[in-house]
């Protein structure tokens, strides 16, 4: 039998009952779910703290896409880990 990870996650803004005024400020509500094995997430996971190693980022800290590391020359920019969720 295998075992499988499954990781969820939402993007957008929720609200039930929707009106114009809400739906201009928040147009996209979005909800996917992942599913793995969790052999591969063991490998996967191994290969993903490598990278944060190579770049001396905290290994138990999630890193959200939308931080930038490295600005176009490779410099770092002044803060690229803040602010951090978790």
């Amino acid at each position: 039998m295998s075992i499988y990870f499954a990781f969820s996650d939402e993007s957008g803004g929720y609200e039930k009952n929707r009106n114009e005024k809400y739906i201009k400020s928040n147009p996209y509500y979005n909800r996917a779910t992942f599913l793995i094995l969790a052999s591969d997430w063991k490998k996967l996971n191994t290969k993903f703290r490598k990278i944060k190693e190579k770049f001396h980022l905290p290994l138990e800290k999630e890193i959200k896409w939308s931080y930038k590391l490295k600005q176009r020359d490779g410099s770092l920019f002044e803060d690229p880990l803040l602010p951090l969720a978790g």
